[in-house]
């Protein structure tokens, strides 16, 4: 009987502490991440989206995956699978909730990581000027017109035209 009390006890313990609302799941996936423990963030995340797909919560959960898979948290990923990983969640934030508060910046990141990271040029334009359409008073929008207008020239010509204008 002793054996059974203890192993109910534990298992309430066990089962107990284990987060089991959708704002539990996404609390302990920011709690990781202030740890600095990015794979169990991704994991909570991940967790996050296939057990309550109806969440408030998603769309920042999507595009807080994105985030770490720019980030390139999953070592077993080359760099580029990472990106194209982190592009994908980024997607599912602009076209599943295009008016959430994380579609301008989801966006954005798409328009940015295709210029600067993967060097897709003619695709950063595309992502960058419907930023500007879909978002145009967004304080990103001339953020985004800079980066069109300086698609393909290496950072170091950039600041050398910034120094010249000054």
């Amino acid at each position: 009987m002793r054996k059974l009390l203890i192993s109910i006890i534990f298992a309430g313990v066990l089962f107990g502490c284990s987060p089991t609302t959708d704002e539990d799941i996404y609390k302990e996936a920011q709690s990781k991440f202030d740890q600095g423990n990015y794979a169990e963030t991704l994991q909570q995340y991940e967790k996050l989206i296939k057990e309550f797909p109806e969440t408030n919560y998603r769309a920042k959960a999507l595009f807080e995956i994105g985030k770490l898979y720019h980030g390139q948290v999953v070592k077993s990923l080359t760099e580029e699978q990472s990106l194209n990983k982190a592009i994908k969640f980024y997607s599912k934030v602009y076209k599943e909730y295009p008016d959430s508060s994380q579609a301008p910046n989801s966006l954005f990141m798409i328009g940015f990581l295709k210029a600067n990271e993967l060097e897709q040029l003619d695709s950063a334009r595309f992502y960058y000027n419907l930023f500007i359409e879909k978002y145009p008073d967004n304080e990103m929008a001339v953020s985004a017109k800079a980066e069109i207008e300086n698609l393909g020239i290496p950072a170091e010509e950039i600041l050398k035209q910034k120094a010249v204008k000054k």
